[in-house]
């Protein structure tokens, strides 16, 4: 029988499996030890440009092969199977245009390695696959000086990674020549496929030296390198210019992109840093973000939350990348960008002075509120318009340099991540103190005493003026006086007499004092 014959037999036979257990109802929806499934054919493939091949993982994860099953009408069966082992189901195409892989779960695109894929049971649920349209990838490659194009064949190989493992599965269809001008074409590669090149010297006479070692790319190093996993990852839509040299070179770990930052630039939000892009597969990167290149204590996400200290200065991330099976490691700083400050907080409501403007009196800023939470006030007392020194609190009392001035507040509010606020008041003009004049009689002595009070002012001068009836008598308040003075009633007749004092105060006060009396007394002489 021939090859020819022996396949269609077989696929005769397949399919007549297949019909009979759609035939029958057994109350699972899968038989026992049967791997079933259906196969999405497009409409520029035919049925025998796929088939379906069953691999299971030895201990290490290697892929050993168990199965291969023609894809019949869109569908396939694989019977007989023992029912306690898990196996890998590849949709395996020898169509130019699709490439081969693993089903990785339901509505999920097929991938390249078994290791990526989802384990499967005879008796489980139908598997369903759809093939994946290659795409190209393309780049270049320079060869040693006195390159003997005419020995042999230059092939450049493209092996697809897995992303659970370090290892790739071999895809004897990524296997291309390298024409003489040194362009390297794979026409048919997975769209999502992450993928090493090697570069290989296939001379077509065996009894010639080597043109060069074979090895893997890496875009930091200056030739090819040892092995896979020290090669650096490229996908479909980029392009790569790989270099041989004569002999391998020691691997490099090197950034090839600096890292991203995504996400409004402002306080509040937040920043997200990609790793970038790296000489080397299989990295584990580490994050330390940076407040004008400074470490930020405690920052080592991927992602960053803008706080209000961030407000006005450069942040930006530093990437580590380290390589666990080469022991080697890099890092890279991302671009900065500069926080802007928000704008300046608002009072709610007009600052004012409040109390007695007037000299000795203690007069203070009304509440002042924000509209941004969290605001710092600091206070500043004016006279005519400049600074009080050392008058920084919310509550100031009023000196004899106000006298006569207009005096105002005002408040600044300060807030993280914001410009600083400033609001001041209406000046109010600072009025002279009020004189208070007492007067008190010791009609057993015939003396009058009387005190001058002004907030302010604790030595007032001027003169008192003392009157009795119709006689008066004057005394000069001096400042060792300290508002109090006695004077002695002038000899009277019997009767009835009404007291009065006043007060005058000196030249030099009275831009201070104002004028004051007393309350009227009543002296009676027997």
């Amino acid at each position: 029988m021939t090859p020819t014959v022996r396949r269609r037999a077989a696929l005769v036979a397949a399919f007549g499996l297949l019909l009979a257990l759609l035939a029958s109802a057994p109350a699972r929806a899968v038989a026992p030890n049967v791997v079933e499934g259906t196969v999405a054919i497009p409409s520029d493939a035919t049925d025998v440009d796929f088939e379906v091949q069953l691999y299971t993982l030895l201990p290490g994860g290697a892929p050993k092969h168990v199965r291969t099953e023609p894809v019949i009408q869109g569908a396939f069966v694989a019977a007989a199977l023992p029912d306690d082992v898990t196996f890998r189901v590849e949709l395996r195409s020898s169509h130019p245009e699709y490439v081969s892989g693993f089903w990785a779960g339901p509505g999920k695109p097929l991938v390249g390695n078994p290791q990526d894929g989802i384990p499967v049971v005879a008796g489980g649920e139908p598997v369903h696959l759809t093939p994946a349209r290659g795409v190209e990838l393309r780049g270049t490659v320079t060869v040693p000086e006195g390159f003997d194009w005419d020995a042999g064949p230059l092939h450049a190989y493209a092996l697809e990674l897995s992303s659970s493992s370090i290892s790739f599965f071999p895809d004897y269809n990524r296997i291309v020549e390298v024409d003489q001008n040194g362009v390297v074409t794979f026409a048919s590669v997975r769209p999502q496929g992450t993928f090493v090149l090697a570069f290989a010297d296939d001379a077509r006479l065996p009894t010639e030296p080597e043109r060069f070692e074979a090895g893997f790319w890496n875009a930091a190093s200056p030739g090819l390198v040892e092995t896979y996993y020290l090669a650096t990852p490229v996908r479909p839509g980029t392009s790569f210019r790989a270099a041989i040299t004569t002999h391998l070179v020691p691997p490099a770990l090197a950034p090839l992109d600096a890292p991203t930052l995504t996400g409004a630039v402002k306080v509040g939000a937040t920043l997200t840093a990609s790793p970038g892009r790296w000489s080397m597969p299989w990295l584990e990167h580490s994050f330390q973000w940076l407040r004008d290149g400074k470490v930020i204590a405690g920052a080592t996400g991927a992602s960053y939350r803008l706080r209000a200290t961030e407000a006005g200065s450069q942040v930006a991330v530093r990437v580590t990348a380290r390589s666990s099976v080469s022991g080697r490691s890099a890092s890279v700083t991302s671009h900065a960008v500069t926080v802007p400050v928000l704008a300046a907080p608002q009072v709610t409501k007009p600052v004012r002075v409040t109390g007695t403007v007037r000299l000795g009196h203690k007069v203070k800023a009304s509440p002042v509120r924000w509209d941004v939470s969290g605001t710092r006030t600091t206070y500043q007392w004016l006279r005519s318009g400049k600074a009080i020194k050392g008058a920084t609190s919310s509550s100031y009392r009023l000196t004899r340099a106000d006298v006569g001035k207009k005096i105002s507040v005002r408040v600044t509010g300060t807030a993280l991540g914001h410009r600083t606020a400033t609001a001041t008041s209406r000046a109010t003009k600072v009025k002279k103190a009020k004189t208070k004049v007492t007067a008190k009689l010791n009609r057993a002595r015939s003396k009058v005493t009387v005190r001058i009070k002004a907030k302010g002012l604790e030595k007032p001068r001027g003169t008192v003026k003392v009157k009795v009836g119709t006689k008066t008598v004057r005394a000069t308040l001096k400042a060792k006086h300290r508002g109090k003075v006695t004077v002695r009633v002038p000899r009277l007749a019997k009767g009835r007499y009404k007291v009065s004092a006043s007060f005058r105060p000196a030249t030099a006060h009275t831009r201070y004092l104002t004028t004051g009396k007393a309350k009227k007394l009543t002296l009676r002489v027997r």
